[in-house]
């Protein structure tokens, strides 16, 4: 059986190599059958079967080549005399399936579940719609409803990085970039503040009078944005595409409120971030814990994907419109760590959708930096105290562990 993400091109290679039987003359073999047009296939195809006896004998016409439509002895009778490949385009692929394995005759034909991969990349959308077209007011042309919010503590090095990739793979953003310095010290603010002087791009920096928690910096900065959209992203990300024109795509696809973005992992050399989920699962004393798991194949090798929608996304890489995360009432600020993902959490509870842009435009890279700033942010950071008494208040807010 063939998904969509398995290949598309494979599948068109083994149909201009084979016979074939489509299966299935309803609804989704019309909308569909332009499909063996475009590709050439028409010639390949030996018969149209369909259970429906109220359709059998009727005829269907495929690139102009009229077929009868047969029942399904039909089968049997090709089976003797070629080798062919069954293409189902009908919803009920696994009856079918489960039919012609049960007929000795048949049990090694190959069986084809089409009625996705057959439409062109651009079109599928698995059982989502293009309802919201036009209907959710979208980050704009070059960004102009949309604010970059990004909190920073030292580690400017990573700061000017993330900056020079905005300039250089969204030079036309009209949006604002607006940076919440969360207690830097006044070299690495310097710096950052000499960069930003000499940026065409329009920018904003708010200089918080102390050192916060994440959660509570992430909630000062994004409650100053000015735009319908936030697109949060962590110092250390950096761009390497401009995603504007696949967001807008994306939005108008699904309609979601919150999205994330997936981005290339550099410690783990993979794509993170897309068809992401939250899931319970149980340790060894059957003890409860809330964690996020990737659980759908895609080829990590294209650079744009379908958007998806799952059940969890990072919050150092996410789009959200501002009047959803104020109704959100933001992170949790009793939180050190996980704050994203109880975030996500809540949001699921409460039915929002939530999806995944489908570009890879991101690279995260946590790297170490050299230095007194960069050990002391590790070490706030990371705190070990602070981290377990995040832990112990998320177990006693729900009753079960964040992993």
């Amino acid at each position: 059986m063939y998904r969509k993400e398995q290949g598309y091109v494979q599948l068109k290679q083994l149909l201009k190599n084979r016979l074939i039987i489509c299966f299935g003359i309803g609804k989704s073999f019309e909308l569909r059958k332009h499909f063996f047009t475009e590709e050439n296939l028409s010639e390949r195809i030996l018969a149209v079967v369909d259970n429906d006896r109220n359709k059998q004998g009727t005829k269907v016409e495929i690139a102009g080549k009229c077929f009868r439509v047969e029942n399904f002895d039909e089968l049997i009778h090709l089976k003797k005399g070629h080798d062919f490949v069954v293409v189902v385009t009908s919803a009920y692929f696994n009856e079918i399936e489960k039919q012609i394995k049960a007929c000795p005759a048949l049990t090694d034909v190959e069986v084809l579940d089409a009625k996705y991969i057959i439409q062109h990349r651009k079109d599928y959308l698995a059982s989502y719609s293009n309802i919201f077209q036009g209907t959710k007011k979208d980050v704009g042309k070059n960004g102009e409803n949309m604010t970059i919010s990004v909190l920073a503590y030292n580690r400017a090095e990573l700061t000017l990085r993330l900056l020079d990739s905005i300039q250089q793979f969204m030079p036309d953003y009209e949006g604002e970039i607006l940076i919440g310095d969360n207690g830097s010290d006044t070299e690495e603010l310097c710096v950052l503040e000499n960069k930003l002087e000499n940026m065409k791009l329009r920018w904003r920096i708010l200089k918080f009078d102390r050192h916060y928690p994440i959660p509570i910096g992430k909630n000062m900065i994004n409650r100053e944005c000015k735009t319908d959209w936030i697109f949060q992203l962590d110092n250390d990300m950096y761009l390497t595409a401009n995603p504007v024109q696949k967001m807008n795509s994306d939005i108008g696809q699904l309609g979601c409120n919150v999205w994330g973005l997936p981005y290339y992992n550099a410690q783990v050399g993979r794509v993170l971030n897309y068809v992401s989920n939250l899931e319970f699962v149980f340790d060894v004393t059957g003890n409860k814990k809330l964690t996020c798991l990737n659980d759908m194949q895609f080829c990590e090798g294209e650079d744009t994907w379908e958007p998806r929608l799952c059940t969890y996304t990072s919050g150092g890489a996410s789009l959200m419109r501002k009047g959803f995360f104020m109704e959100m009432y933001g992170y949790d600020e009793n939180l050190f760590v996980n704050e994203d993902m109880e975030f996500i959490y809540r949001a699921n509870l409460q039915g929002y959708k939530i999806g995944n842009i489908g570009i890879k435009c991101l690279v995260h890279d946590h790297k170490l930096l050299n230095g007194e700033p960069g050990k002391r942010y590790e070490a706030v950071r990371f705190n070990g105290e602070r981290i377990k008494q995040s832990k112990k208040y998320l177990r006693e807010k729900y009753g079960f562990e964040f992993e």
